[in-house]
């Protein structure tokens, strides 16, 4: 579609400056000093109507890459959009995550198989103990 519309401009601009040359051209070869007022008024019109045909055409062609810009950044800005919301559930997910960890962390502290000291030393104090009282007689 958009080389149908490049091509309508092309046409029309080929004609608009046929038309102009052709209108030079009559308006050069039967210029006597009797050339009425409307002719030349008919020829002033016929070209300031090329010169706007030339202005709409570049107006027209500058709108339509503006438009198809709009639509490419639109559809640019969605993905975006999208991406944006995918990489925040990310971000809540890893923090959700590293909460869970320094939560589990703080609870365990490291400790994978490794008994606390105060536990070895009340188990000695009770062992201790029991062996007193066997020596002493009361177990």
């Amino acid at each position: 579609m958009n080389s149908k519309a490049n091509n309508w401009s092309i046409l029309i601009q080929i004609i608009s400056i046929l038309a102009v040359m052709i209108a030079t051209y009559f308006q050069t070869k039967t210029s006597d000093n009797n050339t009425s007022s409307s002719t030349l008024i008919v020829f002033g019109i016929l070209v300031g109507v090329v010169v706007l045909s030339f202005v709409v055409t570049w107006f027209v062609s500058k709108y339509k890459e503006i438009s198809l810009l709009l639509k490419e950044n639109s559809k640019e800005m969605q993905e975006t959009r999208k991406q944006i919301r995918q990489e925040k559930r990310f971000i809540e997910i890893e923090k959700k995550l590293a909460v869970l960890d320094a939560v589990s962390n703080s609870k365990r502290k490291d400790k994978k198989g490794q008994i606390d000291p105060r536990f070895l030393l009340v188990i000695i104090i009770l062992i201790i103990l029991f062996v007193y009282l066997n020596q002493i007689g009361v177990v």
